[in-house]
């Protein structure tokens, strides 16, 4: 094969292996069909693949479309976030391939290959030399080496891995000029300007396949010996696989931990990277790979992800933290998106991290800016989510108000739905970093979302974290507002673990304290309506005339209009209609008045409920119809649906059917999407029994099972029992007796051991039974 040093280009170009028809490498990969057939004498046949992971677990799916897609050849590119298993699917792949691409296996890890002339250079030598070429047979320009590279490629079937490629240039030198070959990238990032080449996103194994992967390394029979220990490992890695394969790398060489040791260790995130490090593996390290690579800007945006909340960020918080505009925090986080360093959110201008990389970030963010530059990192965050709370519960307030960048009761429900979680984050991290002022001013910008849209448990953690940063704080007027704010929680969901008197005895002590009226009249009001809960409707009542009192007296009209009204619902239930209407109508004046429109709302579905009791139909259908433009104008669909309830109710007494039948479908249409099982119950019934009305049974019947089955787990055995007994009462009529039967059967079932079963399905259930005794 040698050659003399000193001949010609010319002599060198006309070598069957040096000759392709292609004058400059354009960007993609270029494949010729007029490649001159090229024999390569090679000693061994190149079998570079790195082996197969013996644990390789989750990726199923994914090998067979990856097979299947790369059959006949062709180049694929496996992108996603460091340490996702990137490099290990390539390895199962390409593997799988070896029958079908037998001439020569070729890899090549590019991560710390740079993308100079030179370094490319080099790693095209490597695979000339592995593909038979010795010497002088090697090009020494660049352009002529990759086209030797090629032409030595062309017709063969090849398998090549080129892993962690770094760029669009690494993969356009090193693409194969044929189809015939499968190429297989690896890279951290997107490589979104390559052309000819196949994607695919590589992301997380799902929990399952991931505490699979933990036990088939550490063992079936330890992992199933405490199998929530492993999930939680399993969570606390972000289901990432190299974090992963090091959790249990350790727990196999530590046989005598136990796993419920191992996840409490994790827990702490100060200790979580050290703890993910097992011999030359290491998440840390393949972290700092990307984050070396990084701008210094980049690197200073990536670090302050760190202090975000983990349930997500937007561009408009990123710019305010960086102190940069928000186009310019966009086009950052795109960067970061693009290396696969955060993901994109479905929202426009939202985006993810990893948890394990935004434990690294905080941990990049305290080793260069210390202690006190996270503090003041977080005290701002906090600042932001607080403020912007507040504007949106503006918003809700009054539909819109001028200045305030949620120019609707829409844009600030939806922004509370989207950001509701990282909301309760920055509560709970203000009240741990002891910035209690903002820890209860976020919480109490979220009480009036969470009264609309009943999300418990993140209302149960905010209350609670204000109460204690209220006591802390010593501020008793503010105490008393934060105790009121539990008590409205406690109201929706009642806990044994707290006691509701207590909490109002506290707040009315502090409010003596201070002599304030209006505190008073706000404090007694809570005991009204605590009174009227257990059934003292004559304290109830004395308790809600002294809270009108005081709320006058200081000339508080919103607190006064919100006592009236409860006072109207205590004169309804005493059978005082007139003095019920008289106090509604007050509170409607008081609330118009001061431009409130939610409460305008309850008042004309206040009045609404007095009309339609004292049979002035009409009146009330026009009650309840304001009552829904009140509701809809703040984008409350909860109250609104209720509303909306109500009016099918008076339309259906009206014989307004279409109408009622509009009403009803408005109101389901609003508690879908808002998950209330309750009212959708209602709704439900309500339109089986206006099916019933007009004699269709059939649809009575598919109302009333939709009931009964499909949110019968999430309604209480009560209101089952009652929708069973509507079902089968309903079928009998439309059916006969005979289909009904099973129907009853299974009624009776479900009424067993239930002990408050109303007096309507009791009365029907014993009326079936005596039926079915005299015809035994």
């Amino acid at each position: 094969m040698g050659k003399k040093k000193n001949r010609s280009k010319k002599e060198m170009t006309s070598n069957p292996k040096n000759v392709v028809n292609v004058d400059r490498i354009l960007g993609g990969a270029y494949f010729d069909t007029h490649h001159e057939e090229t024999h390569v004498a090679t000693k061994v046949r190149p079998a570079q693949l790195p082996a197969r992971d013996a644990e390789f677990t989750g990726r199923d799916v994914a090998v067979s479309r990856l097979c299947k897609t790369l059959e006949k050849g062709g180049a694929v590119a496996l992108t996603g976030k460091p340490g996702v298993g990137k490099s290990a699917l390539a390895t199962e792949v390409a593997h799988k391939l070896i029958p079908s691409f037998s001439d020569a296996q070729l890899y090549m890890n590019l991560s710390e290959v740079g993308d100079g002339d030179a370094d490319l250079d080099r790693v095209l030598e490597k695979f000339l030399r592995a593909l038979g070429f010795s010497g002088d047979d090697i090009n020494q320009d660049l352009d002529e080496k990759i086209t030797q590279y090629r032409s030595a490629l062309h017709g063969k079937r090849c398998i090549i891995i080129l892993d962690g490629v770094r760029n669009e240039k690494q993969a356009r030198y090193l693409l194969p000029g044929t189809s015939s070959c499968a190429t297989i990238m690896t890279s951290r990032y997107n490589l979104s300007g390559l052309t000819a080449v196949k994607r695919e996103s590589v992301e997380q194994l799902s929990i399952t396949q991931a505490v699979e992967l933990l036990s088939r390394v550490i063992g079936k029979d330890r992992a199933e010996t405490d199998s929530e220990s492993l999930k939680k490992i399993a969570t606390l890695c972000g289901s990432l696989p190299l974090a992963l394969r090091i959790a249990a790398n350790r727990l196999r060489d530590r046989e005598s931990w136990s796993l419920a040791h191992y996840a409490d260790r994790m827990t702490d995130e100060r200790r979580r990277l050290e703890l993910l490090r097992a011999g030359d593996l290491e998440v840390r390290a393949s972290f700092s790979i990307s984050y070396a690579e990084l701008s210094e800007s980049r690197k200073e945006i990536f670090r302050n992800l760190g202090a975000l909340p983990p349930q997500g960020f937007t561009t408009d918080v990123v710019a305010v933290l960086s102190d940069i505009t928000v186009d310019d925090s966009e086009a950052a986080l795109e960067y970061l998106v693009d290396a696969n360093l955060i993901e994109s959110s479905s929202s426009p201008g939202r985006y993810h991290i990893h948890d394990l990389l935004r434990v690294f970030a905080l941990e990049r963010l305290k080793e260069e800016g210390g202690e006190e530059g996270v503090s003041a990192l977080t005290a701002s965050m906090v600042h932001y989510y607080t403020f912007v709370a507040s504007q949106a519960d503006s918003a809700l307030h009054d539909g819109s108000a001028s200045g305030n960048p949620f120019s609707t009761a829409q844009a600030a429900t939806d922004w509370f739905e989207l950001e509701h979680s990282a909301l309760v984050y920055v509560v709970k991290l203000a009240n741990k970093r002891e910035l209690d002022e903002y820890a209860v001013g976020c919480a109490m910008s979220l009480t009036r979302f969470f009264e609309r849209r009943l999300h418990g448990n993140s209302w149960a953690i905010v209350s609670r974290t204000a109460l204690d940063s209220a006591r802390r704080m010593q501020d008793r007027k503010l105490l008393i507002v934060v105790i009121l704010e539990v008590v409205q929680f406690l109201h929706k969901f009642p806990s044994k673990e707290i006691s509701v008197m207590a909490l109002l005895d506290e707040a009315h002590d502090l409010a003596r304290e201070i002599g304030s009226a209006s505190y008073k009249s706000r404090v007694l009001l809570r005991l009204g309506e605590l009174a009227e809960e257990k059934g003292h409707l004559d304290e109830a009542q004395r308790l809600l005339n002294m809270a009108v009192q005081l709320a006058r007296k200081c000339r508080d009209t919103h607190q006064e209009g919100k006592a009236l009204l409860s006072l109207a619902d205590v004169l309804q239930v005493k059978g005082d209609l007139e003095g019920a209407e008289d106090s509604s109508n007050k509170a409607r004046l008081l609330f118009y008045a001061g431009r409130d429109k939610h409460c305008t709302g309850n008042a004309w579905s206040n009045l609404g409920e007095v009309k339609k009791e004292r049979g002035i139909l009409v009146e009330a259908h026009r009650c309840f119809s304001l009552a829904v433009r009140c509701y809809e104008e703040v984008h409350d669909l909860h109250c609104a649906g209720m509303a909306y309830l109500a009016r099918a109710e008076v339309q259906r007494g009206l014989e307004q059917i279409a109408s009622a039948r509009s009403s009803l479908e408005k109101a389901r249409s609003y508690f879908l999407p808002l998950r209330d099982e309750f009212c959708l119950n209602r709704t439900y019934v309500a339109l089986a029994q206006l099916d019933l009305f007009v004699e269709d049974f059939e649809a009575a019947i598919a109302h009333y099972s939709y009931a009964v089955t499909e949110i019968a787990g999430r309604i209480s055995r009560k209101t089952l029992v009652r929708n069973s007994v509507l079902l089968a009462n309903a079928v009998e009529r439309g059916r006969g007796t005979t289909a009904a039967e099973p129907y009853w059967e299974r009624a009776a079932q479900s009424a067993e051991g239930v002990a408050n079963v109303d007096s309507f399905s009791r009365k029907l259930l014993s009326e079936r039974n005596l039926k079915d005794r005299r015809s035994a």
